[in-house]
C-alpha cells in the first residue's frame, strides 16, 4: 500500500474509523524514523546572524503506476541576540589562604559574558512553517531580541502523465521579543494551490508571542493574532461561489517541541486556528507534525505529517487534506 492509498483511504473513512486510520498511520510512518528531531518548525533562536535550510524531497515511481514528486523548502534568517545579565552571571567563589596568624579572603565576581554568535507551507503556512524553534534564550544566557526570517517552498507532482500536485507559498515575518517570555510579530504570506483552485492568497498581519514553558529539553509556545486575507480562486463554469474574497481573520497558534542532543532528535508539532472574524462557521485548521533525525553534522532526515480543515472550501473541494512528506535538510 502507497502513501497515497493510505491518504486516500483516511480521507474518505467516515467517523471514529477515520480518525482512528489518521493516528494509526501518523505513528506508523513517524515511528521507524524515532528508531533511527512551521513557518514555525524551522526557526532558530540561539543563532546570532544568518542561518538557513534547504529542504530537498523527490519520489520516482515506474511500472503499473508512473509517478514523479518532487518538492523544495528554503529558510532565510537573522537574529539578533542581547545579553541577559540575570542568566549570565556565575556564582561568587572564594578562595582562603592560611598562613600562620594570617587569613587572606580573595573575592571575585565574574562579569555578564559577552553575546555569543554561532553557526525552518502556511498552511503550512507552513508551517511553517514552521517552525521551528520556540526557545528564545541560549544556555550561556542571550536572549532573542529580533529574528527576520524568510521562507518558501514548491510541490509539484504528475502521475500516468496528470498532474496531482502544484502549490507553493512564501513568507516573512518579523518576531521582536520584548521579555524573555512575551513578543510580538509582523508577518506577510504569499501563496497559490491549483488543485484546491486557489490561484493567490495575500496575507499580512501582527499579533502577540508568548513563551509557556521553557526548558532544556521541551518548549511550548503561544501565538495569536489578527489578519487580513485576500483569495483569488479558479473556479468552473456554473459556481456561485465568489472568486474574489477579503477576509478579516483571527489567527492562533500553539507549537510544542521536545529534543534530545544525544542523539540528536527533535520533534515540533504546530496548530493553527484561523476563524473568520464576521462569521466564526468560516474557519480553518491546520495540524503541521515534523520529526528530525541528524545524520551529519549539518544534515538532517526529517518526516513531516500535515493535516488541513477548512469548513467552507469552494463547491467543488474537499474540506480536508493529508500530506506526508519525508526529505533532507541542509543547514547552514
Amino acid at each position: 500500500m502507497s502513501i497515497f492509498d493510505i491518504a486516500n483511504f483516511v480521507k474518505w473513512s467516515p467517523g471514529i474509523l477515520g480518525v482512528w486510520t489518521l493516528f494509526s498511520t501518523q505513528l506508523l510512518l513517524l515511528g521507524p524514523a524515532f528508531a533511527q528531531v512551521n513557518t514555525e518548525k524551522l526557526r532558530r533562536w540561539d543563532s546570532a546572524g544568518f542561518s538557513g535550510n534547504l529542504d530537498v524531497a523527490f519520489d520516482v515511481a515506474r511500472g503499473n503506476t508512473d509517478l514523479i514528486q518532487f518538492g523544495s523548502g528554503v529558510r532565510l534568517q537573522y537574529a539578533i541576540l542581547r545579553d541577559d545579565p540575570g542568566r549570565s552571571v556565575t556564582p561568587t567563589s572564594t578562595t582562603t589562604n592560611t598562613t600562620p596568624n594570617t587569613t587572606t579572603s580573595t573575592t571575585t565576581t565574574a562579569t555578564p559574558s559577552a553575546t555569543t554568535a554561532s553557526a525552518p507551507l502556511a498552511s503550512a503556512a507552513s508551517a511553517t512553517t514552521a517552525s521551528t524553534e520556540v526557545a528564545s534564550s541560549d544556555a550561556k544566557g542571550s536572549v532573542l531580541q529580533d529574528l527576520f526570517y524568510l521562507t518558501g517552498n514548491l510541490n509539484i507532482g504528475r502521475q500516468n502523465g496528470d498532474a496531482f500536485l502544484n502549490n507553493g507559498f512564501a513568507h516573512a515575518r518579523w518576531t521582536h521579543m520584548w521579555t524573555r517570555m512575551l513578543g510580538t510579530e509582523l508577518f506577510g504570506q504569499l501563496q497559490f494551490d491549483e488543485f484546491i483552485r486557489l490561484r493567490e492568497r495575500l496575507l499580512a498581519g501582527a499579533g502577540f508571542r508568548g513563551e509557556l514553558l521553557r526548558s532544556e529539553f521541551l518548549n511550548v509556545v503561544l501565538g495569536t493574532g489578527y489578519m487580513l486575507e485576500y483569495e483569488a480562486l479558479d473556479l468552473p463554469p456554473g459556481v456561485v461561489d465568489d472568486g474574489d474574497v477579503f477576509a478579516h481573520r483571527w489567527t492562533s497558534y500553539l507549537s510544542v517541541k521536545a529534543g534530545l542532543e544525544v542523539p540528536e532528535v527533535q520533534f515540533v508539532n504546530t496548530v493553527y486556528v484561523q476563524p473568520r472574524i464576521t462569521d466564526f462557521d468560516d474557519y480553518r485548521v491546520l495540524d503541521e507534525a515534523e520529526l528530525e533525525l541528524a545524520v551529519l553534522a549539518n544534515l538532517k532526515f526529517a518526516v513531516g505529517l500535515s493535516l488541513r480543515y477548512d469548513s467552507l472550501p469552494p463547491s467543488d473541494v474537499e474540506s480536508f487534506d493529508i500530506s506526508i512528506k519525508n526529505k533532507l535538510r541542509l543547514s547552514f
